[in-house]
């Protein structure tokens, strides 16, 4: 499957970098976790569990049904596959 890492870094900064910030170096503060360094399979298994309400379900999970609300405005696994290319091609530090 072709991913587009430009397509992907829009999606990232509409969707995802307000929480997750620049970089993908995730903001302590709002309590998202670090993006960049993690494997493609398992940041694309994760986003589709939020996505597909696997995820972010449980009661009193408020960080969690956040970003569940949010994965929903990623309109189709394509987008998923981009978003996580963009991610994967920055630096880990």
């Amino acid at each position: 499957v072709e991913r587009n890492v430009e397509n992907g870094k829009n999606y990232y900064s509409m969707i995802c970098g307000a929480c997750h910030g620049p970089g993908a170096k995730g903001i302590e503060s709002l309590h998202s976790p670090k993006l960049v360094g993690l494997q493609d399979w398992y940041l694309e298994l994760q986003i589709n569990n939020f996505r597909n309400g696997i995820r972010g379900t449980a009661e009193g999970d408020t960080y969690g049904a956040q970003m569940q609300q949010i994965a929903t405005a990623i309109p189709d696994d394509q987008t998923v596959k981009d978003v996580v290319a963009y991610i994967n091609s920055l630096q880990s530090e």
